[in-house]
């Protein structure tokens, strides 16, 4: 038996929350080191940067991508992510809270290109497209033109106005 199938439901809360933040921390471990767990490395970096210092944060318990069996809406560009799409569902909590995020994968990827220009959004979290100013895009479309149209459809690319008639 693991020390994770060990707990007692009968366990004091902060019991319990030493061993989620325990489970979290071997998770981004593996996610480090063999690329798995469910985690992506951004969020495997946020929570350890976070546990080193101490501060609150949210802490991402699960990652995974799924296809939409109902329509939801994207937390990260409000937008509805449609029956049918693949998009990534991440299980949170903070204190005593707990939540899902839903987000387009494009939307996704676009944080984590900024991640890793070291822009954050708020609580060192990636940055939602709906925060993202043009800098922002500019960055995401000369790291990724694909996943800038893919999230900002329509709009002409950052230094590529287009013609008024």
């Amino acid at each position: 038996m693991t020390a994770f199938a060990m707990i007692r439901q009968d366990a004091e809360p902060l019991d319990r929350i030493r061993w989620v933040k325990a489970k979290i921390l071997a998770q981004c471990a593996a996610a480090k080191n063999a690329g798995k767990a469910g985690i992506s490395p951004a969020s495997a970096q946020t929570f350890e940067s976070h546990n080193r210092r101490g501060d609150d944060m949210v802490t991402v318990i699960s990652t995974a991508q799924h296809i939409a069996r109902k329509s939801h809406r994207c937390d990260s560009c409000m937008r509805e992510i449609e029956v049918g799409t693949v998009y990534r569902r991440a299980r949170c909590v903070d204190g005593g809270e707990a939540w899902t995020w839903k987000t387009h994968l494009a939307c996704q990827r676009a944080g984590e290109i900024l991640w890793d220009h070291d822009i954050r959004g708020e609580e060192d979290c990636l940055i939602n497209v709906i925060d993202m100013d043009h800098e922002d895009r500019g960055i995401v479309y000369s790291a990724d033109p694909e996943t800038f149209h893919q999230v900002w459809p329509g709009r002409p690319a950052p230094g590529h106005p287009t013609s008024i008639q």
